[in-house]
């Protein structure tokens, strides 16, 4: 009878030690914290080949298995404390880690156009910032300064550019939470074009030249062959004069010595020294 006992209490004993070594234990998960996207590694085990991730609600699958190994991607969740649990058709480990979700910083790829003239119209400055992890609620600073938003996407935001001058220019994302991305520049270009040239008002003893382009400055100077040519509020009787109507036209009054057409370089040059190509025009 005492034989029997001790043969039954071996098989008991071997009958434990077997599950309990064929539990699925974790032991270590690293990193313990992370943003969507992470690379998490379970240690413990043995996990057998049908094993799965609880993660939260959430049930994943692993993208490297070992026998005491596995590693998963964090899902795509909001920022809190997931219990991180393995399972298998058998067996479940009978406790687990948590893990710390961290909402991620908005990312700016790039930005479409990068580069905008100064002198441009509102239907114009559109500027798409294309990226991840964008939150409805976003803000998109220029500068530091906020500027409107017409749209927000998950990876995608549209805004319209504020009127700005010449140079480099920082654009934002900034998260509801106040999480920022790093910044992405801007360029706006006050380099003066001449577009094109064309005759305007015809007098008798003088007439117009219509300077089209863009970039065009209240005060930028108008070259003719190199020689500047007076504002028109600098203006004497009977003599040539320019005046700027807007970023994209400029008016330049001519008096000629005689009507036979003739080439003439005309280059425009702003206040900050940006010059325009020398642009040649036939005119009298």
């Amino acid at each position: 009878m005492k034989n029997v006992l001790i043969v039954f209490y071996s098989l008991l004993l071997c009958a434990v030690w077997t599950t309990v070594a064929g539990a699925l234990e974790i032991r270590s998960l690293s990193p313990s914290a992370g943003e969507p996207g992470a690379r998490v590694a379970i240690t413990g085990g043995p996990f057998p080949t049908d094993v799965e991730i609880l993660f939260g609600s959430e049930i994943l699958l692993p993208d490297q298995h070992e026998n005491n190994r596995l590693v998963f991607t964090a899902p795509a969740l909001p920022e809190g404390d997931y219990l991180v649990l393995a399972r298998s058709a058998a067996d479940t480990s009978p406790a687990g880690f948590t893990f710390r979700m961290v909402e991620p910083a908005p990312w700016i790829q790039g930005l479409s156009p990068t580069r905008m003239d100064e002198c441009t119209h509102e239907d114009e400055r559109q500027v798409v910032i294309s990226g991840r992890y964008f939150q409805p609620g976003a803000q998109v600073l220029v500068n530091e300064a906020a500027v409107p938003v017409e749209s927000v996407g998950a990876e995608e935001i549209s805004f319209l550019l504020p009127p700005l001058p010449g140079g480099m220019h920082r654009v934002q994302v900034v998260s509801p939470s106040g999480k920022a991305s790093l910044a992405h520049s801007l360029q706006v270009s006050n380099i003066p074009e001449i577009q094109s040239v064309t005759i305007g008002d015809d007098q008798v003893n003088y007439y117009e030249v219509i300077i089209s382009g863009k970039n065009f400055q209240f005060n930028s100077r108008l070259l003719v062959n190199g020689e500047v040519i007076r504002g028109v509020s600098a203006m004497r009787p009977s003599t040539e004069f320019v005046q700027v109507i807007d970023c994209r036209t400029l008016h330049y009054t001519r008096y000629p010595v005689s009507r036979e057409p003739r080439q003439v370089a005309l280059q425009i040059v702003n206040p900050g020294g940006e010059q325009s190509a020398v642009f040649t025009a036939t005119i009298p």
